[in-house]
């Protein structure tokens, strides 16, 4: 038995409903912040929800090289654990259609 078709005012219920989340979703990529180290936890960076980088902190006195293996290892955490983030907002989203039940 196939499951019945929301009817039009049921759509659009949905889309206003996703619209909203898209809209808290913006907000919140502007609150979101994340931080990684690098593996010997010298540098320190700090990410955003817009996936830039905002801050770095350096307590080393390592060969230049090696500083900026570092730097780099820092950023990726900085921006995966942001991308990470994201992606829950992101899955959360797609629950409107599952809203409607309730």
């Amino acid at each position: 038995m196939s499951e019945k078709q929301p009817s039009f005012s049921q759509i659009v219920d949905m889309a206003s409903k996703m619209q909203s989340r898209i809209d808290q979703l913006h907000t919140k990529e502007d609150q979101i912040k994340a931080t990684g180290q690098s593996n010997n936890r010298t540098v320190t960076a700090t990410a955003n929800g817009q996936l830039r980088i905002e801050s770095i902190n350096i307590e080393s006195d390592q060969p230049v090289d090696m500083l900026c293996s570092s730097i780099v290892e820092a950023c990726n955490h900085a921006l995966k654990s942001v991308e990470l983030t994201l992606k829950q907002e992101l899955l959360a989203l797609s629950n409107v259609r599952e809203d409607l039940n309730e």
